[in-house]
C-alpha cells in the first residue's frame, strides 16, 4: 500500500527509485551450497577462484590458505556474488524485495554498499 501511494505521488514523469536490503542472502547461498540445489551456484563452480570466494563470503569462512574473509575475497567473488544477489532479489526472497514486487525493476546490485559487520554476515554487503 505504501509503495502504491508513493508511486501515485510521483509527478512530471519522474522515475521513482528505491533501495532494498538483501538480508538473508548469505543464508540462502549457504543453504544452496549445502543442498546443491541452486543451478546458478553450480554454474559458478566453473570459476574455482570466484566460487571459492562466494562460498567464503556466504559462510564467513576464510578460503584455504587465507586467514580472513577480507578485501581480496570480496574482489574475487564480486561477479558471482552480484549474479546471486540479482537472483535473490528477482525471486523476492526477503521482505524488502517483496515490497517492490511486480512494480519494481531491478536496476543494479551495489557490491559492498553496506560494509557493517552485521550486514556483511547477512548479505555480504550487497544492496
Amino acid at each position: 500500500i505504501l509503495l502504491s501511494e508513493a508511486m501515485g505521488d510521483i509527478k512530471g514523469g519522474a522515475t521513482p527509485v528505491g533501495v532494498a536490503r538483501l538480508d538473508g542472502l548469505c543464508k540462502w547461498i549457504s543453504d544452496g551450497i549445502r543442498k546443491g540445489d541452486n543451478a546458478l551456484l553450480e554454474e559458478l563452480r566453473e570459476d574455482e577462484k570466484g566460487y571459492g570466494a562466494v562460498e567464503a563470503i556466504a559462510t564467513d569462512t576464510p578460503r584455504a590458505g587465507h586467514s580472513v574473509v577480507g578485501f581480496g575475497t570480496f574482489r574475487d567473488g564480486k561477479e558471482g556474488w552480484e549474479k546471486l544477489a540479482r537472483d535473490f532479489a528477482v525471486k523476492e526472497l526477503n521482505t524488502e524485495t517483496k515490497l517492490f514486487g511486480s512494480k519494481g525493476i531491478l536496476n543494479t546490485i551495489e557490491h559492498l554498499a553496506d560494509d557493517s559487520p552485521e550486514y556483511i554476515k547477512s548479505a555480504g554487503g550487497a544492496i
